[in-house]
């Protein structure tokens, strides 16, 4: 063989070694391509399987807030179905009157520089299909993959969580026979009434009454006629209050009167109207009772400034009409 031939052999098989290791790095790699793209769909697979498997409501949307994901909590959630959500505004499940400052909200979460690892919970209120509104906790996120932004939403329905706050609220402040205000929320319509009305130089009246000889209602007729009674008498007096009045119960048979923005002949007129009031008797039981109360007041400004001060002259003009013929009222005086 001469070597000219010689030459072009060794070239031909070195060539055909060359393609055989680039074929083989091709079919390496398309396998590799193969197993990433196969790995790729089995974590698309795990992630939606999750969304799908979470009891909570999830909700994916793009920037614009338009509907990408919506997973069967929040089907459950809002009644909407995932065909007809995606691809829709989710403002569809935001009370109108909320809309704007729920979209406020979601534009200034996406001025921040970084929140791809921030997580902002709020409370606020979602709309069903059917047109009913309900509170509800809801997660946002952001995140950034080669598609572009995204904002997750996961929404947890929390009405029974505000019904056991608000009757926990309820055992705090209210009293339990009544439904009124007990001292706790009274002491602090107080001070909310202390500030108001040095904030506006105005004047208002504290009145602390008091049933006289209740208790022989209770001995001769038992507590559930004098339970009736005082729950009678405290919706009659209700009736007659302003807006900005308080009435309390404090005690038994004794209760505490915020009268806003009045003076002392104001106060005057109510007063005698609350002890003539008294004189239409009350009906437990196919009984009539006829009872009688004392009342002790105290003026802001005059008789006080504070909370404290109030209240016990409130408490020395009332014991100053027990100590005397009881049945009428009384302003609060340093002259006994």
């Amino acid at each position: 063989m001469n070597p000219d031939m010689q030459d072009w052999n060794s070239g031909l098989i070195i060539l055909i070694g060359i393609s055989i290791l680039l074929l083989v790095a091709l079919i390496f790699s398309l396998k590799h391509q193969r197993k990433l793209h196969n790995q790729l769909d089995d974590s698309e697979v795990r992630f939606q399987a999750l969304i799908e498997s979470a009891h909570d409501a999830i909700i994916v949307t793009d920037i614009d807030g338009a509907v990408v994901q919506w997973n069967r909590g929040a089907e459950r959630l809002f009644g909407y179905t995932k065909s007809t959500m995606i691809g829709t505004p989710i403002f569809t499940v935001v009370p109108k009157q909320i809309q704007p400052s729920y979209k406020q909200a979601i534009t200034e979460f996406l001025k921040l520089e970084d929140s791809s690892n921030f997580d902002r919970m709020i409370e606020t209120l979602g709309l069903t299909n059917k047109g009913r509104e309900f509170p509800i906790e809801v997660s946002i996120g952001t995140w950034t993959i080669r598609e572009g932004r995204f904002i997750s939403f996961i929404l947890r329905d929390i009405t029974d969580r505000k019904l056991e706050e608000a009757q926990l609220k309820d055992l705090i402040y209210l009293d339990d026979l009544t439904g009124l205000p007990n001292r706790r929320m009274f002491t602090n319509r107080l001070h909310s009434l202390l500030a108001r009305s040095e904030k506006r130089n105005t004047s208002f009246a504290l009145l602390y009454l008091d049933l006289d000889n209740f208790k022989q209602v209770n001995d001769q007729h038992g507590h559930l006629v004098g339970d009736e009674l005082l729950i009678q008498l405290s919706t009659r007096i209700y009736k007659k209050l302003g807006l900005y009045d308080t009435l309390a119960r404090t005690g038994g048979d004794e209760f505490l009167f915020l009268l806003a923005d009045k003076d002392e002949q104001e106060t005057k007129q109510f007063v005698e109207w609350l002890s003539s009031s008294f004189e239409t008797p009350f009906e437990v039981e196919g009984k009539h009772f006829t009872i009688t109360c004392s009342i002790g007041i105290s003026m802001y400004p005059k008789d006080g400034i504070d909370a404290d001060r109030l209240l016990r002259n409130a408490d020395t003009a009332l014991y100053q009409v027990k100590a005397k013929d009881k049945n009428g009222y009384r302003f609060y005086s340093r002259v006994n």
